[in-house]
């Protein structure tokens, strides 16, 4: 390299020709060399370039200069860029909140009066308690709905399917056990009515009794059961029958359980009421007093030698005798546990033949047994119980 002045650069950028190059040719260099004469030094901007010189037979590497900025990942990061587009910071940084919103650790506040929260269609709000507090009248958290079916609030637990309640824009609560859809609502349904359905057609208020601890046991109201608009009490939760059916003009008992409705009271008529035992028959309505006074109101029947012995039921007042086919007989209740039960025993026909009346317990007039005797007069007697005994009254 015979006539080149010593290299302590990279080569010339202008010049040359000939047999060697020009002391004033154009060089870019590391550093001034006094043999030349229009050399140019390479200098990297501080901060921006970093130059890292391998030395003799070795590499000359330009770098980006280091900043601030550390590799890795960044959760709601904070960031600063410099004027070459270079991340110059960058920090980790809390989760962004809307306006007016605070967060206590465990419950999310709202607690500004004149901020409007908007942050888009869905907001999660995870392991906390959504609180807004009324700081003045008419405040709180309000929601504009396109359609009284829109959803207000819906609330499920980690694992349901569906739902297990959800308020609607219309004012409708429903709900549901979270494995399917709802199956209970209740809902305004015409002015000052509340309605409970299973979100179609009819449902059940069951309102369980309790004990003198509070303590909920089995007993239970059934109110608009949807079978013929009635309002229904069950003796059990569980029990197959109603002891009470409340409707439109009726009132029907029975013991309930297994046992059908067997006793109606009903209007059947302007300032008409009739007691049957559900299908038009006959029943007995007996008032009873503190001291176990009883009255009974009743049709009469009628009876004859076919039907000796004959035992009065509950249910008889009044028995017609006709005792023309021979002697006949007729036992009475026990007037114990029946203090003025009236009992009506009437003969109608006019032979010599006899009607015997003997009690279960006690007596008849201090007598075991009562004896009507046949004949002309048709002999009749009224029997009342003094808890004791029957005397004819």
């Amino acid at each position: 390299m015979g006539g080149y002045p010593p290299f302590s650069g990279i080569l010339p950028t202008g010049g040359g020709g000939g047999g060697g190059a020009p002391v004033n040719a154009t060089y870019l260099v590391l550093s001034l060399d006094a043999t030349l004469t229009n050399e140019r030094v390479f200098v990297p901007t501080v901060g921006s370039l970093a130059a890292i010189d391998g030395g003799a037979g070795g590499n000359y590497t330009l770098d980006l200069a280091p900043v601030a900025g550390v590799a890795g990942s960044y959760t709601y990061a904070a960031i600063t860029v410099d004027g070459y587009g270079r991340i110059t910071v960058v920090s980790s940084g809390a989760a962004p909140v809307a306006s007016g919103w605070t967060d206590g650790g465990t419950t999310v506040y709202l607690t500004t009066s004149t901020d409007v929260v908007s942050v888009g269609s869905t907001v999660a709000v995870t392991n906390r308690k959504f609180s807004v507090t009324n700081t003045g009248t008419d405040l709180g958290m309000s929601v504009l709905a396109v359609a009284s079916t829109d959803n207000v609030l819906d609330a499920k637990v980690v694992g349901d399917a569906a739902d297990r309640v959800q308020v609607l824009t219309s004012g409708d609560i429903l709900w549901g056990s979270g494995a399917g859809a709802a199956d209970l609502r209740i809902r305004r349904s015409g002015v000052a009515t509340l309605t409970i359905d299973n979100n179609s057609t009819g449902a059940a208020l069951i309102v369980p009794a309790t004990d003198s601890a509070g303590t909920f046991g089995s007993s239970s109201l059934r109110w608009l059961d949807n079978i013929a608009n009635t309002h229904r009490v069950f003796p059990s939760a569980g029990a197959a029958n109603a002891s009470t059916s409340l409707g439109s003009g009726f009132l029907k008992l029975g013991a309930g359980g297994a046992t059908a409705l067997d006793t109606a009271i009903t209007r059947t008529a302007s300032k008409t009421l009739t007691l049957d035992d559900n299908a038009a028959g006959s029943m007995v309505l007996i008032v009873k007093g503190s001291t176990s006074t009883q009255q009974r109101l009743h049709g009469a029947a009628t009876k004859a030698f076919v039907d000796t012995p004959y035992t009065t039921l509950a249910t008889d007042e009044m028995i017609f005798w006709n005792c023309a086919g021979g002697n006949c007989t007729q036992n009475l209740p026990t007037p114990v546990g029946a203090l003025g039960r009236t009992l009506v025993v009437k003969r109608t026909d006019t032979t010599a033949n006899t009607l015997t009346l003997t009690p279960a317990a006690g007596q008849i007039e201090g007598a075991a047994t009562l004896v009507i005797a046949g004949g002309a007069n048709r002999a009749s007697f009224t029997l009342m119980s003094d808890n004791a005994n029957w005397w004819i009254v």
